[in-house]
């Protein structure tokens, strides 16, 4: 069992395994903590979807509005959640780039010099 017994904060991005078996990548729109029972607020969830070539995302809800800019908040009830915990790097970086439409992933960090 995976245990995060961590408290996520607005901005925080977050995976969520729902008892469908799909697996979400979204970001904490009102902070809470695993130890509440409260529903959780999110905005633009993904949803985790094979492909031949890996894993893609795609909108977890195909009905709301997903235009970049525009956050639509959503309450998810923790009751259909079997986990939640904080993805992997690599899953933040795609995830932060399906929000923005920019590639996130084209610039290394650091000090930029002129």
């Amino acid at each position: 069992m995976l245990i995060d017994n961590k408290k996520y904060d607005v901005g925080d991005i977050v995976a969520l395994k729902t008892i469908a078996g799909e697996e979400i990548i979204t970001m904490v729109e009102e902070e809470f903590a695993l130890s509440d029972s409260n529903d959780i607020i999110v905005s633009r969830p993904m949803r985790l979807v094979a492909q031949p070539d890996g894993v893609a995302m795609m909108p977890y809800l195909i009905s709301i509005n997903m235009v970049v800019g525009i956050n639509e908040k959503i309450r998810l009830s923790r009751h259909n959640l079997v986990v939640i915990f904080t993805p992997v790097k690599d899953v933040k970086t795609a995830y932060m780039q399906s929000r923005s439409n920019l590639d996130l992933g084209a610039v290394e960090p650091g000090i930029i010099s002129g």
